[in-house]
């Protein structure tokens, strides 16, 4: 059986993803999304949580969207 190549994002790139659909980091997250899993700390999730929720983020995506895309990285189909 073969295995899918695996990942690992930091805070920043991730950041970036949520942010700024068009930004590198954000085509690679995707792509990794797309032929791969995706690896992660809790200690990232707690961090990516503190860092989505500052308001000096509002201006790019509402903090809704913000969540959105923390649940959907959190719930969704990564290995931890």
């Amino acid at each position: 059986m073969e295995s899918k190549p695996r990942y690992v994002f930091d805070t920043n790139a991730l950041i970036s993803a949520a942010l700024l659909e068009s930004s590198t980091p954000s085509r690679a997250f995707r792509l990794a999304l797309e032929c791969g899993q995706i690896l992660f700390s809790s200690a990232t999730i707690e961090e990516l949580a503190e860092v989505l929720h500052r308001p000096k983020f509002d201006r790019y995506v509402k903090s809704g969207g913000r969540d959105e895309f923390l649940d959907a990285f959190v719930n969704g189909p990564f290995l931890t």
